[in-house]
């Protein structure tokens, strides 16, 4: 095979390779402030990429969702504070 042929071969296959190779693992947490978008017909205060500090009650909860070994995660809260949506 010609030596540009093989090269080019080579570049193609690995940006295949790189395509699809699988994303790194996320914990819930990290998951929801990377990905995590709130319309505004959905929250109209916080619209926008989702941030925990907006909403540090759940920081806790997603943090323990991500743990190893964690089967079910309990909590007590108010109305309206967006457990739903997780």
């Amino acid at each position: 095979m010609n030596p540009s042929v093989q090269a080019a071969l080579n570049a193609l296959i690995a940006r295949v390779f790189a395509v699809l190779r699988p994303r790194a693992p996320l914990m819930p947490l990290e998951w929801a402030e990377k990905y995590r978008y709130l319309s505004a017909e959905e929250n109209p205060d916080f619209a926008g990429p989702f941030r925990t500090e907006n909403v540090p009650a759940l920081r806790g909860v997603l943090a323990a969702c991500g743990r190893p070994g964690v089967r079910r995660v309990v909590a007590q809260k108010s109305a309206q504070i967006g457990y739903i949506a997780f």
